[in-house]
C-alpha cells in the first residue's frame, strides 16, 4: 500500500529508499550497502523492488552502483542541505553554533550548511536556495508553489501529550501539514509600568475587558503620551475580526467597526510613527515571548499581561516553523532534519535561552518564575490560540494589507470594512467546514 505524503503518493519502493537513506544518515550501514536480496529481507519485499529503491538513491546522487561490486554510499558527490534560520533571535541568543554541533552528531556523513540571517533582499520567494527554512506563524507565500507538505503520519510522533498540540495546528492546510514548529509564543500585552503611574493608575487587572482596555489608550491619549505601538495596532485588528467571527456571542459589525474606528483614532492620536516601547515613550505594546529579551536592558518598570478577553478570546499565534523546499532533492533527508529541531537536545536551547516557549513540555517550567519573563501568562495564553493560520493566510494577508492602507490614508473605512465584512463570512464558514465531520478517506490517512 502506498505512503500518502500529503498529495504525493509515495509507492513502497520510494517508502524504501526513504528507510535507507536514514540508514546511511544514522551511521547504521557501511559505505559499502547491503545487497538486494539482504535489503528485500530486512524490510519484508521482494530483491525488484529493493532494486528500484536503490536506483532511485542513484539517481538523486545519494549513491553509486558499480555492476558485480555492489552498491556503495556518494559521500563526495552527494549536495549538501543547506537551511536558512531566518528568525533574528536564533541568532542573537548565541545558539547557531550549537545547533550545529547537534546536527553534525546526528547526521555525520551529510554536510548541512546552517545559515542563520534576514532571506536576501530582491530574490523571490525569498527563499529560494534553500533545502530547509524557516518562517513566522504567517507564511507569506503560497504553499503549494514553495513548501513540500510533510508526510502525514509525522503528527502521530508528536501529539500524545508530551509536545504542544496547538503547535502542529499553524502550518497546517486542508489538512496537510506545511512546518513544524521549533518555538512558539502567542500575543500578549506589555506595559510601561512608569507611563501607566502618570495617568494616575499603579496596577492594571489581569482579567480586564477589551473596553477597559480602550478606556486606558483614551486615557493615555488625553495626557498627551503615545498609547499603543503602530505595529501591534495590525495585531489587534486582527485579534478583533478573527475574534468577531468566533460562534455564539459574535459581536455584530456595527460594534466591530465602532471599535477599529476608535482604535485608530488612538492610534493616529498617539503614535506619531518616532517612538517606541524600548525607549520608554509607549504605553501599550504586543509581545511576544522572544520580543521580551530586547526588554531586559530598558530603565523602565514594565510588565506582562494577557490580551483582554473578547468572546472567549482567540489569540495570534507567533513562533518559529520550519519547511521543507519543494525543490529540495532528498526530501527524506530533509525531514529527518527538520525533526531533529524537535529533539530534546535542541529544544532544551530554546528553553535555556527563552527565546520562545520550547514546543516539548516538559522543558517549559524550567523557565517559569523567572523575573522579568512571565512564562505563566504565555502558557495561559495557549489555550487560546488562533492556530487555524494556514487556512486564514490569504484573509490574514490582505487584511493586514488593508489595514495598513487605511492607517496611511491610501483608502477609507468603508473599503476597509467592506474586507472586514468578507473576511469574517469567509472565517466563519472555514470553522463550519473544520467542525464538519471528515470523509472517511481522510480519517483513513490520519490513522
Amino acid at each position: 500500500m502506498a505512503r500518502s505524503f500529503g498529495r504525493v503518493e509515495m509507492n513502497k519502493s520510494e517508502a524504501i529508499a526513504a528507510e535507507i537513506v536514514k540508514l546511511i544518515n544514522s551511521s547504521s550501514v557501511a559505505d559499502k550497502l547491503p545487497s538486494e536480496v539482504e535489503f528485500a529481507r530486512m524490510f519484508k519485499t521482494t530483491p525488484v523492488t529493493t532494486a528500484k529503491a536503490l536506483n532511485l538513491l542513484k539517481d538523486r546522487g545519494v549513491i553509486t552502483r558499480i555492476p558485480g561490486r555492489g552498491s556503495f554510499v556518494n559521500r563526495d558527490v552527494a549536495s549538501p542541505v543547506r537551511v536558512l534560520l531566518a528568525d533574528p533571535v536564533i541568532w542573537q541568543a548565541g545558539i547557531v553554533d550549537e545547533i550545529r554541533a547537534i546536527l553534525k552528531v546526528r547526521f555525520p556523513h551529510r554536510e548541512i550548511i546552517l545559515e542563520a540571517h534576514p532571506p536576501t533582499a530582491g530574490v523571490w520567494p525569498p527563499y529560494k536556495g534553500y533545502d530547509i527554512f524557516s518562517s513566522t506563524a504567517t507564511f507569506p507565500c503560497s504553499y503549494q508553489q514553495h513548501v513540500s507538505p510533510l508526510p502525514i503520519g509525522i503528527l502521530g510522533k508528536y501529539l500524545d501529550g508530551d509536545y504542544f498540540e496547538c503547535a502542529f495546528e499553524v502550518q497546517r492546510d486542508h489538512n496537510l501539514l506545511y512546518g513544524l514548529p521549533f518555538f512558539i509564543s502567542p500575543m500578549t500585552l506589555v506595559y510601561n509600568k512608569d507611563l501607566l503611574r502618570k495617568i494616575g493608575m499603579d496596577t492594571v487587572p489581569h482579567d480586564y475587558t477589551l473596553d477597559d482596555f480602550m478606556r486606558l489608550l483614551e486615557l493615555a491619549v488625553r495626557a498627551g503620551m503615545a498609547a499603543v505601538e503602530k505595529y501591534f495596532a495590525l495585531s489587534i485588528v486582527r485579534y478583533l475580526v478573527f475574534s468577531s467571527a468566533g460562534g455564539e456571542g459574535d459581536l455584530d459589525l456595527l460594534e466591530l467597526r465602532q471599535r477599529l474606528q476608535s482604535l485608530r483614532q488612538i492610534r493616529k492620536k498617539s503614535d506619531d510613527g518616532g517612538k517606541s516601547f524600548e525607549a520608554g515613550e509607549i504605553l501599550f505594546t504586543g509581545c511576544t515571548r522572544q520580543r521580551l529579551i530586547q526588554l531586559k536592558a530598558v530603565d523602565f518598570a514594565w510588565d506582562v499581561l494577557p490580551l483582554p478577553d473578547i468572546l472567549g478570546k482567540r489569540i495570534p499565534m507567533a513562533g518559529c516553523f520550519l519547511m521543507v523546499s519543494s525543490e529540495t532533492p532528498d526530501r527524506a533527508l530533509a525531514e529527518e532534519i527538520v525533526e531533529a529541531f524537535l529533539s530534546r537536545d535542541i529544544q532544551w536551547l530554546v528553553a535555556r535561552e527563552r527565546i520562545g516557549l520550547p514546543v516539548l513540555k516538559s522543558l517549559v517550567p524550567e523557565t517559569l518564575n523567572m523575573r522579568c519573563w512571565s512564562d505563566n501568562i504565555f502558557l495561559e495564553e495557549l489555550s487560546c490560540c488562533l492556530t487555524d493560520n494556514a487556512s486564514n493566510q490569504r484573509q490574514i494577508l490582505r487584511l493586514t494589507e488593508a489595514m495598513r492602507h487605511y492607517i496611511e490614508g491610501k483608502d477609507d473605512f468603508g473599503w476597509f470594512m467592506e474586507n472586514v465584512v468578507v473576511m469574517v463570512e469567509e472565517e466563519k464558514q472555514a470553522r463550519l467546514l473544520a467542525s464538519s465531520p471528515r470523509p472517511e478517506w481522510q480519517e483513513a490517512l490520519c490513522v
